[in-house]
């Protein structure tokens, strides 16, 4: 299946919810924001979010600093 992060085109092979995939990609961090398909989403609904052809992410990781 094809999907859209940050504007790139990204194949996955299987079935995903929005909260499996990002473990895989290592971007579960708690301070992780993500817009699915133009609507930004409360952590909560990641496990309930299942990707599907077509979608669209935007993944943005906040950093502090000084």
């Amino acid at each position: 299946m094809n999907i859209r992060v940050n504007g790139r085109s990204v194949e996955i092979e299987g079935e995903f919810t929005l909260q499996m995939w990002l473990e895989v990609q290592r971007k579960d961090k708690p301070w992780t924001v993500v817009e699915y398909n133009g609507e930004v989403l409360k952590r909560e609904q990641w496990p309930k979010t299942l990707l599907r052809e077509g979608d669209t992410l935007e993944v943005l990781v906040l950093l502090g600093g000084g």
